[in-house]
């Protein structure tokens, strides 16, 4: 079931979402594992995010 009016619904169409990179696991910049975090207000579909995710090319993307 795809969620109504979810990111990446008619994909082709230009988005502007914040994207914020952190490190996780980690007390300074620059070392532990870094992730991409995207805060959306509901649930994407499952391509959006494996798109997202590998446009970022890290390990570890949450949306």
């Amino acid at each position: 079931m795809e969620p109504a009016g979810c990111p990446g619904k008619g994909m082709g169409a230009a988005m502007s979402l914040p994207l914020l990179i952190v490190d996780a696991f980690a007390d300074r910049a620059y070392s532990g594992n870094s992730a991409t975090v995207c805060l959306l207000e509901g649930l994407a579909i499952e391509s959006f995010m494996q798109q997202t995710a590998a446009e970022m090319n890290l390990s570890e993307t949450a949306l």
